[in-house]
């Protein structure tokens, strides 16, 4: 999230669409909307949206951020941090919790021993909840050793010159990706898949148009 250049940037690897950049003004929240209604439960990451009807590309871009979680709350908690962050700036915001890219054991633990946990409280029996038990003494400790080892075998990967220096005085700002940024026979298979998905109106339940069929 770049707030001098008002800027999204999404980093993925060439062969998933490779790194995008969309307009801060066009990014939209997933796992909650203005009804309230929310993902809450799902032990996922905060997901955010950019739309066709908004960005003009031709399909939706979405990303997830931040930890995994089964408390709704978490979602619209860490959507307002980046709204205030991008809108207003970081003076009048908490400073957030930083942890190490470098291996961790601990990290692998943290990350499995939640679900765990939350399965175990919403077992639907005492007699599952016992069960439960033995189950996760023997299953974590490979997952945790198998997390740690992922860890080792993985490296942060490095944003383009062009977007570190995004905001910088004198630097360019990085151009908003659009479909001809992409080489002819990925834009034809892009073209294609926009038929593949559509929103549908909650009163009508029709397949709302947004000039991209």
């Amino acid at each position: 999230f770049n707030r001098v250049t008002r800027q999204v940037y999404i980093q993925r690897p060439k062969y998933c669409g490779g790194t995008v950049v969309f307009k801060w003004e066009h990014i939209m929240p997933a796992n909650f909307s203005n009804s309230d209604s929310d993902m809450g439960g799902t032990n996922m990451v905060n997901l955010m949206s950019f739309h066709p009807y908004k960005t003009g590309f031709p399909v939706a871009q979405s990303v997830g951020i931040g930890k995994n979680t089964y408390n709704s709350q978490d979602y619209k908690d860490e959507w307002e941090f980046i709204r205030r962050y991008m809108e207003e700036g970081p003076d009048n915001l908490p400073k957030p919790w930083l942890s190490t890219h470098l291996p961790m054991p601990l990290h692998g633990l943290s990350g499995h021993i939640k679900p765990m946990i939350h399965a175990a409280k919403n077992a639907p029996t005492f007699w599952m909840y016992i069960l439960l038990i033995p189950v996760f003494l023997i299953l974590l400790p490979f997952y945790t050793i198998g997390y740690f080892i992922s860890e080792c075998l993985c490296w942060q990967p490095r944003w383009p010159k062009v977007i570190r220096q995004a905001g910088q005085k004198g630097k360019t700002v990085p151009k908003e990706t659009t479909l001809s940024d992409y080489p002819p026979s990925v834009q034809q298979a892009i073209l294609d898949s926009r038929l593949e998905w559509g929103v549908r109106d909650d009163k009508t339940g029709k397949l709302i148009d947004y000039g991209n069929s």
